[in-house]
């Protein structure tokens, strides 16, 4: 993402491979430039839904970081919803072909579904990062969730070049970024993923947590929520935090309620310095 400062939304970076762990993968675009664990190459069996893979050792793999349109969603012109067309391209590019998982620190979810980038692996065409593939096409908006926020500069990179084209799901107003100021439209949103763009009014902090302020009035407004254990061991970001005010930004997560409408950050990468407001 663009970054606020060198502190906020970095990545790793190099080329080299190796046995251990971790390490960081080549950076060619055709395979996650990100500190990730390498498994073993798979040939995928089924396409469950736009997000979720089956392998041939029977695994559930969900993709991580690109999440696709909700099943009703419609472009004008498409009889299929868009994650139709997200799992109809999912499935050109993967289904009984070899894959390679790449997992991040949590590779697991509560269902026991595995957590990964995924890379098709073609003697005859090369390697594709599915992920950045949804991405780059406009099937999938890039997304962070704690614990898993690998990759995700590179797929926000990808993300504003498919919104800016006005591909897939950003030719749908629905999934546009939201004026913050737009506060009953976001209440109405509620339990869903939005971006949401607007002017910081005021840092406040509050037994550790801070809290980015897009109004005057703070029961009503839009607020962007940091929690104090989402800062632990983070001080640059903390910090950084409290040079927002006046900053234009947009914030991606899950819409929730409390007074007025929020969005949690737990991680910087859901943070972004509008162009025009970089330093």
């Amino acid at each position: 993402m663009l970054a606020l400062s060198f502190h906020l939304a970095t990545s790793a970076s190099g080329s080299t491979e190796s046995n251990t762990p971790g390490y960081d993968i080549d950076q060619t675009g055709f395979s996650p430039p990100c500190r990730l664990k390498r498994g073993a190459l798979h040939t995928v069996t089924d396409v469950v839904d736009a997000e979720t893979i089956r392998l041939d050792d029977g695994r559930l793999v969900r993709l991580i970081g690109a999440r696709t349109p909700a099943p009703s969603s419609t472009a004008a012109g498409y009889r299929e919803t868009l994650q139709e067309r997200a799992a109809r391209a999912l499935t050109e590019l993967v289904l009984g072909h070899s894959v390679r998982l790449y997992y991040p620190a949590i590779d697991r979810d509560r269902y026991g579904r595995t957590l990964a980038h995924v890379v098709r692996e073609d003697s005859s065409q090369g390697r594709t990062w599915v992920q950045r593939h949804l991405v780059t096409n406009g099937h999938a908006r890039t997304y962070v969730i704690p614990g898993n926020a690998e990759c995700v500069d590179a797929l926000a990179e990808a993300e504003n070049r498919a919104r800016n084209a006005g591909l897939g799901l950003w030719s749908l107003a629905a999934y546009r970024p939201i004026a913050s100021s737009r506060t009953e439209h976001l209440r109405r949103l509620k339990g869903t993923f939005q971006l949401v763009e607007g002017r910081i009014t005021g840092v406040g902090s509050s037994r550790g947590n801070v809290y980015l302020n897009f109004g005057r009035n703070r029961r009503f407004a839009f607020t962007a929520f940091i929690a104090c254990a989402s800062l632990t061991g983070q001080r640059d970001w903390a910090k950084d935090l409290k040079t927002l005010k006046g900053r234009r930004i947009r914030v991606r997560g899950w819409i929730e309620i409390h007074n007025g409408p929020h969005i949690e950050v737990t991680h910087p990468n859901q943070i972004e310095l509008l162009k025009k407001d970089q330093s």
